[in-house]
């Protein structure tokens, strides 16, 4: 009798064990992150002027909002007693943390990077001025380290560190520190106008339809632009813009031809310049016997 119950104490014993082997081999599983990449993201500018000699960053107050996107996952299993945090770092100051992630956890996150983290890289933005700045402004790329941490505890004791990196590119705008010069020479281009449209106005199944953008410029010029579908597919390109109309611009298109119900959206953004237009719809309808609806 004694012999059955030193047996059955021993089994239980071992059944423990084994189920906190189990339970402690449970490990981080996935560890991803990436800054969003698109015209529209609030990357870090550093706005360098030439003062008294030198280099001075001159936008030192903003704060930026870009997005990151992450995703967390463990390998299935008991889960007791464990705990996995998670810390993300930008330059190696903590932007934002996770506690107690259960299972996953995948988002697309806003983040807030003011000059508490960019104060890593004020030498290297001062440094890219002094090597290419000059009478004219000049921008240049500067990357920003970032690294995303997650670590697994199971009572209280730390099993598991996963670390994943990735850079975001800042950029580092150097203001022409030159005495100004003048006459139209030295006068920069700028667009003051920006349209998208289709032609015809209401498309029609079957039937050639343009989307249309159209640039208007202070002076002749290049202007390079990002053409934008509303799945977040799209096409990079430019126009040089000429005189005629009363001022300076340009006309780009794009045809399609749909032989089936669509509906889409287009948009147009400027680089390195302000402008940009609403997103523009373009729909067709090939049912049968339907009238088709403006686009």
């Amino acid at each position: 009798m004694r012999n059955k119950i030193f047996k059955s104490a021993l089994a239980a014993i071992v059944l423990v064990s084994a189920l906190g082997a189990t339970q402690a081999s449970a490990k981080i599983k996935e560890v991803k992150f990436h800054f969003v990449k698109s015209a529209y993201e609030d990357y870090p500018v550093y706005e360098m002027k030439f003062q008294n000699g030198k280099w001075v960053w001159a936008n030192k107050g903003r704060a930026f909002k870009p997005r990151m996107k992450y995703r967390i996952r463990q390998n299935k299993g008991g889960i007791a007693h464990h705990v996995v945090d998670a810390e993300f770092l930008l330059e190696g100051v903590l932007i934002g943390s996770l506690s107690h992630i259960k299972n996953k956890s995948e988002k697309l996150v806003t983040l807030n990077i003011g000059s508490n983290v960019m104060k890593g890289q004020e030498k290297a933005a001062r440094a890219a001025c002094n090597a290419h700045g000059g009478g004219q402004k000049v921008v240049r790329d500067l990357g920003l380290k970032g690294q995303l941490s997650v670590k697994h505890t199971h009572f209280g004791k730390h099993e598991q560190t996963v670390k994943r990196s990735s850079v975001m590119t800042a950029k580092v705008v150097c203001h022409g520190k030159g005495p100004k010069r003048t006459g139209n020479s030295t006068v920069a281009m700028k667009l003051k106008g920006l349209k998208l449209y289709t032609i015809p106005a209401r498309p029609k199944c079957g039937k050639p339809v343009k989307m249309v953008a159209e640039f208007h410029t202070t002076r002749p010029g290049k202007v390079e632009f990002l053409y934008y579908r509303g799945d977040g597919e799209k096409q990079k390109a430019s126009v040089t813009t000429s005189r005629g109309g009363g001022g300076f611009s340009k006309r780009w298109a794009k045809t399609y031809k749909f032989n089936k119900t669509t509906n889409r959206k287009y948009k147009v953004v400027a680089i390195g310049h302000k402008g940009s237009t609403q997103w523009i719809p373009l729909k067709v309808n090939c049912t049968k016997g339907a009238k088709n609806f403006a686009g």
